[in-house]
Order: C-alpha cells, then sequence, then structure tokens
C-alpha cells in the first residue's frame, strides 16, 4: 500500500461549461475522475466557483484550468441537460466524510427521472 506525504499535492484539473440551465463547473483528477460538478449561480459564475474551488487548495490540491481535461465530462453535462442522455458514463471520485460517502453511494441508485424522500 503506498500513500502520499503530506507535502505532496494533488493535481486537479478544473473548467466552466454554460448550459441552458446554468454555468457548470467540473473538477477531475489525473485520471479524470469525477471530483467535483456543480452548477453555478449564473450571475455570479465565477465567484461562484472560487467558493467551490477555495477548499480544495485549502487541503493542498494544486488547481490547473484545464478545459480540454473536462471537455467530455461537460460535453456529457450539457447533452444530459438538453434531454440527449439520461446518465452520465463517468468515474467517479468523490472526497468527503465516510457518511458523505454512504450518501453519495445511495444517492447514485435512484434512477433516472424519480423522485424520492427520506421519509
Amino acid at each position: 500500500m503506498t500513500t502520499k506525504s503530506k507535502s505532496a499535492s494533488t493535481l486537479l484539473r478544473h473548467a466552466i461549461r454554460r448550459t441552458r440551465l446554468a454555468p457548470v463547473l467540473a473538477v477531475v483528477d489525473e485520471q479524470r475522475r469525477v471530483v467535483r460538478l456543480r452548477f453555478l449561480d449564473p450571475d455570479a459564475p465565477d465567484a461562484d466557483a472560487e467558493r467551490v474551488l477555495a477548499p480544495l487548495r485549502r487541503a493542498g490540491c494544486e488547481l490547473l484550468a484545464d478545459a480540454r481535461a473536462c471537455a467530455g465530462l461537460l460535453r456529457q453535462v450539457d447533452e444530459f441537460v438538453r434531454g440527449r442522455r439520461t446518465d452520465l458514463e463517468v468515474v467517479l471520485a468523490p472526497q468527503g466524510t465516510p457518511f458523505q460517502q454512504r450518501v453519495w453511494k445511495e444517492l447514485g441508485r435512484v434512477p433516472y427521472g424519480a423522485t424520492l424522500s427520506y421519509g
């Protein structure tokens, strides 16, 4: 098992693309796995993106604007928003607490078009 030293930084690449709903921020790791994907405030997308990226910087990640690295993911999101696809063909690499990881796993089981509640 290998681990990174605390001084090693993780390189993440990010880009923003406008969709008919709102601008979308994508953040991927070096293997193009999705780390963050978020619709941004249409009135202040750059400021909203910075709020999403700031915790990653504080955690020691190196962030690089790279539209090419995020192009495939953002194309799929745009197709999804336009109703041309019902799922995304991506590999996820979400970061969070064990509880957050469990929640995200359960969210991934919700079928397209379904509405569920905690109740």
